[in-house]
């Protein structure tokens, strides 16, 4: 618990009813770890204008700011203080996770310039039922559970709030329709919430979860509706959103249709998490305009990964150069990457990068389990930046050369299985990544054993089942120096060699790890 308090002026020495009343808080005060011993061993002298974290008026003796950090503390149970209701001019109170039950009091209604309530983690904290908090911006009640929403209306007539938290409280009962009215909200986070509905100002369980008076939060800038058991469609009035900057809604939820053509509005979205839904039909082409997107997850980031989202992924996909993060996989996504893959380097050439606010680069492509065609164009060999590169279960074809790899020089995660590729490069190719995991099941990579698959000391996981290699497995593959693997894969192939090499290769199968 923390605060900061002003008090009326209007006497010569040290308050007795002030020194009385911060004496009360100490007595208050059982912590776990001792930390607040050191400036509460000091409220022990007449004077309290000396004691640490409390300061006072010069002429008149009255407190004037009062300190405390208490926030993560114990207080057994007991209900919240009410002397605390006499600090008319607080404007911060922090009751978070400090041990308080029973109801919030009535006396807090006094503290009408208080501008923060943070109250999260109390559990069995009630909340009174007529607070007028006309000056509060900022309020968490985030992890009282069993906390039921329409017991506490007051919460929604809060209209100059700009932050509420909800998180993990367990709403029961209906959110009211008048939630629609927090028109300064710029973070609403409702995330793991409910065990009832959401309404239509909302959202709705049945009717849709997105209604159009979600349009009215036009100052909204973060909005989590995360691990909930939502469905329904997207309202168009999402549009309106065009300051938001954050919107996660993933984890249990079952948002369907096709992603609107007005989430283009969204100009200034920087994390876009979608992924679990039952999102489908095409990607709008004004997903382009998201030129602040550093995650997508439909996928930090772009995630739409594990929908049914079909057609071809629309122009400008190559310009959301401040993405890092860009997972659709496991959709229906057809037709070719050359746009997006032709773009994203661009982005690196921008001589004016560091003043647009770009990102350091992409690091994550994965757009496994689609439905693509086409090649795989040269220009994927630019993006120095990529740790995690997934092509697999596609149906891309052509030939990889070292071009494909040429600045590659981050990459620690490579998948090019189940396509019709062939990989040409020369026999001491030494590429300058250092994998963990490279699958290229049924990729055409022989006829000969990979010597550059040497280099690659720090190999966990390799499938080159069915790769078209034949000949002897090198001795070199067995040198200390070499990777120990968590998983090998050679199956498929018309490998030979030795019986000391395939006793070795039994014994590393089969050895501990």
């Amino acid at each position: 618990m923390s605060f900061h308090v002003v008090m009326d002026p209007g006497a010569k020495d040290c308050i007795e009813t002030e020194r009385t009343t911060l004496l009360s808080i100490k007595a208050s005060i059982w912590n776990n770890n001792n930390n607040n011993q050191n400036f509460l061993s000091s409220w022990i002298s007449h004077d309290c204008c000396y004691w640490k974290r409390v300061s006072c008026n010069h002429e008149t003796s009255h407190i004037t700011k009062l300190h405390l950090d208490l926030s993560m503390n114990n207080f057994i149970d007991s209900p919240i203080p009410e002397f605390i209701g006499s600090f008319a001019n607080l404007e911060y109170l922090n009751l978070s996770h400090v041990g308080f039950s029973g109801i919030i009091l009535y006396t807090l209604g006094n503290l009408s310039c208080l501008a923060s309530l943070q109250a999260g983690g109390n559990h069995d904290t009630t909340l009174f039922h007529h607070l007028n908090f006309t000056s509060l911006h900022v309020l968490d009640l985030s992890q009282n559970y069993d906390l039921n929403i329409t017991h506490h209306l007051w919460l929604l007539h809060l209209t100059s709030l700009v932050h509420l938290d909800l998180f993990d409280c367990v709403l029961y009962g209906k959110l009211p329709v008048t939630i629609g009215n927090l028109s300064n909200l710029r973070v609403l986070s409702l995330s793991d919430s409910f065990d009832g509905e959401i309404p239509k100002s909302l959202g709705n369980l049945v009717q849709g979860w997105m209604p159009t008076s979600i349009g009215d939060l036009r100052n909204l800038q973060y909005l989590d509706l995360s691990t909930n058991m939502l469905s329904g469609t997207i309202s168009e009035s999402f549009g309106n959103l065009t300051l938001l900057q954050q919107f996660y809604v993933f984890g249990g939820s079952h948002l369907s249709e096709k992603l609107l053509e007005t989430i283009g509005n969204l100009v200034h979205l920087q994390f876009l998490y979608l992924f679990e839904n039952a999102i489908s039909g095409k990607l709008p082409k004004s997903l382009g305009n998201l030129s602040q997107l550093q995650q997508l997850r439909i996928l930090t980031m772009l995630d739409l990964s594990n929908n049914n989202i079909n057609g071809t992924m629309p122009k400008g996909m190559g310009n959301l150069c401040k993405l890092d993060t860009f997972d659709l996989t496991s959709n229906s996504i057809s037709g070719g990457i050359d746009d997006l893959v032709n773009g994203l380097p661009k982005c690196m050439e921008n001589k004016n990068g560091s003043d647009l606010g770009i990102s350091n680069g992409l690091n994550t492509l994965s757009l496994g389990n689609n439905k693509l065609k086409g090649t795989v164009p040269e220009s994927i060999g630019q993006l120095s930046h990529l740790i995690k590169l997934n092509l697999s279960s596609n149906s891309l074809s052509g030939t990889l050369t070292e071009s494909h790899f040429l600045n590659l020089v981050s990459l620690e995660s490579l998948d090019f299985s189940y396509n019709s590729l062939h990989l040409n490069v020369s026999e001491n190719w030494m590429p300058h990544f250092d994998c963990q995991f490279i699958r290229m099941c049924s990729c055409n990579v022989g006829p000969v054993f990979l010597t550059w698959v040497e280099t690659q000391t720090q190999m966990k996981d390799h499938c080159l089942s069915d790769a078209g290699i034949s000949g002897n497995i090198p001795a070199w593959f067995w040198n200390p120096g070499s990777s120990s693997y968590y998983s090998l894969n050679l199956s498929n192939n018309n490998l030979g060699g030795s019986c000391v090499t395939l006793a070795k290769l039994a014994c590393l199968l089969q050895s501990p790890k």
